[in-house]
């Protein structure tokens, strides 16, 4: 049968058009629904520089009167000046606080001596030698299992203002002053002088300040030794910078004659990570750390200036840099990855181990262990 009537046709058409389209629109809609079932996984962009809760709590707290406190980068012992008496705790595993030794008692007034009453105490990782300073003297200590024993006593006093240091490993100490106290020629640049403890002779050459000036007006300096003893910083308060001197990379027995320097408003205290690859410094008014795993090379990866001013107690885990400022404020800050931060009121001395296991707060006299 022919067909004639063309208008049928058109309506054939046009009902397979619409069926056509209403195929495509359901799989369009099925997909849909498909991907709002199983969304893809969305990117997520950690925020930087945000305040964060610290889920470290209070293990023990002990009223134990201190001017300064010490801790060895493993969170093993804690050195304690209280002023003329010295002290060292070992931190147990349920946190509580043992004695190591006696007390020590640095005033000589009843023997006759010179009274010497420290401001500053350092301890050496393995908790055996300590070194204790103001800022015209210091004296080294040395636990030979039962007591605490004085080894050296210097109270040179060409070394006003000058910095004084105890190596890591407890081998070496560094001092700056003014070159006569070595028996070098007087000049107007004072130098650094690093001495091995068990022969007290020199570790490897003098550091002649050549920058620096000897003038007796000046801020007492700070020196720093990271963990391998290849590199030393020192603060140089007339010129507001921060000298990085390096090992000789061709004779290790030697410190290179070329360093790095660093600018800035008012340098105040520096450290080194546990680690030693870096080097945080607290400007007077800016938290900055630089990547010093380069010879005779300091790069800056952090620094933040809205952190207060007046910075001070440095202390330097692997990852975090802690300190105080005027506002009776601390700061224990992020250097790395996210750079976030923790904040909170008191200006007492934070002390970081280096795996931000544990952190000692020495505040109103009292001393306070935190872990998680």
């Amino acid at each position: 049968m022919k067909i004639t009537n063309k208008r049928y046709l058109k309506i054939f058409a046009i009902i397979i058009i619409i069926i056509a389209i209403s195929l495509i629109i359901w799989f369009i809609i099925k997909e849909i629904n498909k991907n709002e079932d199983n969304p893809p996984p969305s990117k997520v962009t950690l925020p930087t520089n945000e305040l964060i809760e610290d889920d470290r709590t209070e293990k023990t707290s002990e009223f134990l009167p201190h001017n300064y406190l010490a801790m060895n980068p493993e969170g093993t012992c804690l050195a304690i000046l209280n002023g003329f008496k010295v002290s060292v705790k070992k931190i147990e595993n349920d946190f509580s606080l043992t004695s190591i030794g006696q007390e020590y008692d640095s005033n000589f007034e009843t023997t006759g001596e010179l009274e010497f009453e420290p401001k500053i105490i350092e301890i050496s990782n393995d908790c055996s030698r300590l070194l204790i300073s103001n800022d015209t003297e210091f004296m080294t200590l040395f636990f030979d299992g039962t007591n605490w024993t004085v080894e050296q006593v210097d109270n040179e006093e060409q070394r006003d203002n000058g910095g004084v240091v105890i190596s890591p490993d407890g081998l070496y100490y560094c001092a700056s002053s003014d070159t006569s106290i070595f028996g070098e020629p007087e000049n107007d640049s004072p130098l650094i002088h690093c001495t091995d403890f068990l022969d007290l002779t020199s570790y490897r050459n003098s550091i002649l300040l050549r920058d620096e000036t000897s003038n007796d007006l000046t801020f007492k300096s700070k020196l720093a030794l990271n963990l391998d003893n290849s590199r030393l910083a020192y603060t140089s308060k007339p010129n507001s910078q921060v000298f990085v001197y390096s090992s000789n990379p061709s004779n290790v027995s030697l410190w290179s004659e070329s360093f790095v320097k660093l600018d800035g408003s008012s340098p105040r205290e520096i450290a080194f990570s546990p680690d030693g690859k870096y080097l945080g410094v607290l400007w007077n008014d800016e938290v900055a750390v630089y990547d010093v795993k380069v010879t005779d090379v300091a790069t800056k990866i952090f620094s933040k200036s809205n952190v207060g001013s007046g910075l001070s107690n440095i202390s330097m885990s692997n990852k975090f840099i802690a300190f105080n400022n005027n506002n009776s404020e601390t700061y224990q800050q992020e250097f790395k990855d996210r750079k976030n931060y923790i904040k909170y009121t008191g200006r007492g001395q934070t002390l970081l181990s280096a795996n931000d296991a544990i952190y000692v707060r020495g505040l109103n006299n009292n001393i306070s262990i935190f872990a998680k």
